[in-house]
């Protein structure tokens, strides 16, 4: 995974921890947002000299978490049965651009040498059901346009909880994530 911006982050330092920093910063519910949130997280680990596969595999875990956060929070857009994916990403363009494109993603960052925790809170009342997670690589559903972020989710995080409306992110380093 390659990034354009290489420049360090910006964040202020940590009040519990030197060493660290903390940051937050929220975006407007359209479909840049994840990528951006991705870009920033990334950066953040590589000043904290993460290893690169840790770094690759939380960052995308950050972008799928936002991305739900845009498309299920704050659009209220879920799949629907039978639709294929021309149709959802239509359907998700149509909505960012209306209203609900305005509401706001918003994203806290707490890193650490050791630990980094991202939380991201959109409007809506999303919830990733986590104890009901298939396997979307599985027979049946590997072709689905759905179900894939979860898998994401989970391969590069530790611990993950999710609440109405935000979802806690939590990668250690040289941990091994949930999902592997």
């Amino acid at each position: 995974m390659s990034f354009e911006n290489s420049a360090p982050f910006e964040g202020r330092p940590s009040e519990n921890f030197a060493g660290g920093f903390d940051v937050d910063f929220s975006f407007e519910s359209d479909l840049n947002a994840p990528v951006e949130a991705m870009d920033r997280v990334a950066r953040c680990m590589r000043d904290l000299d993460w290893p690169e596969d840790e770094t690759d595999a939380f960052s995308g875990a950050v972008e799928e978490a936002v991305t739900n956060a845009v498309v299920h929070g704050n659009l209220g857009i879920r799949h629907e049965e039978g639709e294929d994916i021309e149709g959802y990403t239509r359907r998700i363009r149509e909505a960012s651009g209306g209203d609900a494109g305005k509401k706001k993603v918003e994203v806290t960052v707490e890193a650490r040498m050791n630990d980094i925790v991202v939380k991201v809170k959109g409007g809506g009342d999303y919830v990733m059901e986590i104890d009901e997670r298939d396997d979307p690589t599985s027979e049946g559903r590997i072709i689905l346009p759905h179900g894939r972020g979860q898998l994401l989710i989970f391969n590069g995080c530790n611990e993950v909880m999710s609440y109405p409306g935000e979802i806690v992110l939590i990668k250690h380093r040289g941990g091994a994530a949930e999902g592997a």
